[in-house]
């Protein structure tokens, strides 16, 4: 005979104003951001002219059939890494001196955009109504206490992704003596699989511009064409 279950009340919010020092937000939500965020750029950050709650919020254990844009947004992500590679090539030192002034914040550029910190308050919002049964004011105000704290495990996740990117790819191409001049034309990481635990990232070469490449003078010797 089974166990009936105690009816017992538990406060949703804790009572004296503590936060729990886990993570909000999991893969899914991370994915859920780059969907919306995707939408509201696609918009040209007009949001009269979407209606967010019609993007769909990727939930714990969905990532299986999420919508093929997450990927792509990801994607346009890495794609501007490989433009930072030609940055290097001009300059070395000068570039990594801006990078660690902060004269160039490429990860910051991305999640402290507007249609970024648009899609981290909203999709926040609808997690908290979903998973602890807020109503849309309960849901705001948890929204706007803990967004700080989800913009940084934003910037924590995008940041580790986008750092790795670019220095595998920069190590790849370098060994491979692929131009770092002509990076963004030959160089496509596309996201393959993503999974709670992280994403799996291939880059391929582009052939049809390498070939190009080589019947100019700029054509460099000792091409290693197994990239990626």
């Amino acid at each position: 005979m089974s166990k009936s279950r105690k009816d017992v009340f538990v406060r949703r919010k804790d009572p004296f104003g503590r936060k729990s020092s886990k993570r909000i937000f999991d893969m899914a939500d991370y994915c859920s951001v780059l969907l919306m965020a995707k939408t509201i750029r696609e918009s040209e950050n007009d949001l009269a002219k979407v209606n967010l709650s019609e993007v769909p919020l990727i939930r714990p254990g969905g990532l299986n059939s999420m919508p093929e844009d997450v990927a792509e947004e990801f994607d346009t992500m890495f794609q501007t890494v490989v433009g930072l590679l030609e940055e290097v090539d001009k300059d070395h030192e000068e570039f990594f001196n801006k990078l660690t002034m902060g004269e160039i914040d490429f990860v910051g550029d991305i999640v402290n955009s507007s249609e970024f910190s648009q899609a981290i308050g909203n999709v926040l919002m609808r997690k908290y109504r979903i998973s602890r049964g807020y109503t849309m004011d309960e849901a705001y105000d948890d929204a706007k206490k803990d967004f700080k704290q989800v913009k940084d495990e934003m910037m924590k996740f995008i940041g580790g992704l986008l750092m790795n990117c670019f220095e595998s790819l920069g190590a790849e191409a370098t060994k491979r003596k692929v131009p770092l001049k002509h990076a963004s034309k030959l160089l496509h990481p596309k996201v393959m699989r993503i999974e709670e635990n992280g994403v799996m990232v291939e880059t391929a070469l582009d052939m049809n511009e390498w070939n190009a490449l080589k019947d100019t003078e700029e054509s460099p010797s000792g091409f290693d064409p197994s990239f990626g």
